[in-house]
């Protein structure tokens, strides 16, 4: 997003990178091992709030990765996001 913070951009990335790797939202990893994966990743893999799968008929297409928010905040507008996504994949 134009004007978003450069650290927000990046973990935004990274959300969506997660979730489309484990077709899961991010925050679905375990505590004990998210320090773990981000180091082993070099911040590739997060287990933070705002990352969610686009899943359509049982397919993985990718991920949505929100972040500058709170984790409430940021997973709420991945909600929202999600939803766009797949009502313009469901009506064309």
């Amino acid at each position: 997003m134009t004007g978003a913070k450069f650290f927000s951009r990046k973990s935004a990335l990274s959300k969506s990178l997660t979730a489309a790797s484990i077709g899961a939202p991010g925050a679905a990893i375990p505590e004990a091992v998210k320090p773990a994966i981000a180091a082993a990743t070099d911040g590739s893999v997060t287990g933070l709030a705002g990352g969610l799968s686009i899943i359509v008929k049982g397919e993985l297409l990718g991920g949505i990765g929100i972040g500058s928010g709170s984790p409430d905040q940021d997973l709420d507008v991945a909600r929202a996001a999600l939803n766009a996504v797949s009502a313009e994949l469901f009506n064309n």
